[in-house]
């Protein structure tokens, strides 16, 4: 156990600065990790059970935090297939920790996002092509994270897109990092415009006029800052979540419970009623 919080105290003391860091936005400083797994979930919404991912990487607080949260959840009714006895779904949570003093930290699991494991039932990626790095910022040294919702259209192609949120890997001051975040969101939407999705074929979804995914893009420069593997610890400065405008159910997860690359449509079967649980 103590590993597990000495491993997150050197993760959120070392996030490269760029001209200094303020006071006011090291305070801001959160780490984070994205736990992942699979649930099953009973026809009224009770959890069945769950797995989680290679849970030998994890530590074992994490471990503990997670497992004592999934088990508290309550899923809206999902119907279930002939045959089947639960409805099994993928899922990504984040783990996030604050540190509120010299000796103390806050470690609670922020947000969840959920996939249904039945081909052809989602919006899947056709073509996408990464964004270039912002001229200027990938010199600097400057990384963060864009996590967009696109719109796809009938035909598969991107009728709209909109930066959620966006997280960065590096200090600077208020002005600096509103700057590198409207750069980077600019970037990861002017890439994504351009994108193309295999629509569903089958299923619930299927005659939607437009579909909706979430897509994390990450920008990490070598030598500053790099992307956190499976079990461990990424420091950053959260951005403000900017919405959804096709979306306006308050109960939705948090935008950044995904990990960059992945394309997580937001409709979907499993809609979690229970409260994220703290810790």
């Amino acid at each position: 156990m103590a590993r597990t919080w000495i491993g997150l105290f050197l993760a959120l003391v070392t996030l490269p600065a760029f001209a200094g860091g303020p006071g006011a936005v090291r305070k801001q400083v959160e780490s984070s990790m994205l736990v992942k797994g699979t649930i099953d979930v009973n026809a009224d919404g009770s959890v069945a059970g769950h797995a989680l991912e290679q849970p030998d990487k994890l530590p074992p607080g994490v471990v503990d935090l997670v497992t004592q949260a999934v088990r508290a959840w309550r899923f809206g009714p999902v119907k279930l297939r002939e045959g089947e006895a639960y409805a099994r779904a993928g899922v990504s949570v984040r783990v996030v920790a604050k540190k509120v003093d010299e000796d103390g930290f806050i470690v609670e699991v922020r947000g969840a996002q959920f996939s249904e494991a039945r081909p052809g039932e989602s919006v899947t990626a056709d073509k996408m092509s990464p964004p270039p790095y912002p001229r200027g910022l990938g010199a600097s040294g400057i990384g963060g994270e864009v996590y967009l919702i696109v719109k796809v259209g009938r035909s598969g192609e991107v009728e709209d897109v909109v930066a959620e949120q966006v997280n960065l890997f590096t200090l600077g001051s208020e002005s600096q990092i509103a700057r590198w975040r409207d750069q980077l969101a600019k970037s990861a939407v002017r890439a994504a415009r351009q994108w193309t999705f295999s629509p569903p074929t089958k299923g619930a979804y299927v005659d939607r006029p437009f579909w909706l995914a979430r897509v994390p893009v990450a920008y990490h420069v070598t030598g500053r800052h790099r992307q956190a593997q499976y079990g461990q610890w990424q420091a950053y400065v959260p951005g403000p979540h900017l919405g959804n405008p096709w979306y306006r159910d308050e109960s939705a997860p948090d935008a950044d419970a995904i990990a960059a690359g992945n394309v997580q449509p937001v409709d979907n079967a499993f809609r979690l009623l229970t409260p994220m649980q703290g810790g």
